[in-house]
């Protein structure tokens, strides 16, 4: 009888499934250097003082989606106005990223928080978790990572639209 009545509290206590409509759904993704045929060289500098050159628009991508896949096989991320060196792409909190990673803006849901967007086509995996932040998701903005290179760039397109979003 005690187990019974502690199985109905913990199910009857468990928070609510919230959902809401009209979230603006983006996606990024790591581009890789070598879709990015060289046209305009530009060195950089990466922290701890190491000089690279890479082609400008691939450059522009980094800035854009945060990492890129160097030639290498390393990864260059831009954050904090600097270029950074990782042997993986990172998330907001240092972590490798994986996919069904999303960027929120975390005083909406918080981060470790999962997520989903009922409405996505059933080959995305589901459910997201918030482990990511980025300048430009503010409010009822999520932005989901699709993984490397062109077919996760594409991937991206397929995912920008406006969606419910539950929790």
């Amino acid at each position: 009888m005690f187990f019974l009545i502690s199985f109905l509290i913990a199910c009857t206590s468990a928070t609510p499934k919230v959902c809401e409509e009209n979230w603006q759904i983006t996606g990024y993704f790591v581009p890789v250097e070598k879709d990015y045929p060289v046209k305009s060289l530009k060195k950089i500098t990466i922290k701890d003082a190491i000089t690279k050159t890479f082609d400008s628009t691939f450059l522009t991508a980094v800035k854009i989606e945060g990492w890129g896949k160097t030639n290498e096989g390393w990864y260059l991320g831009h954050y904090s106005s600097q270029w950074h060196k990782s042997i993986h792409p990172l998330d907001a909190k240092g972590n490798p990223l994986i996919l069904s990673t999303i960027a929120a803006d975390t005083s909406r849901i918080p981060f470790g928080r999962e997520i989903y967007i009922p409405a996505l086509d059933a080959s995305i995996e589901q459910p997201f978790k918030v482990n990511d932040v980025g300048q430009a998701i503010k409010g009822k903005h999520i932005d989901i990572y699709t993984g490397e290179g062109k077919k996760a760039q594409l991937l991206t397109y397929k995912v920008t639209t406006k969606h419910q979003v539950c929790w």
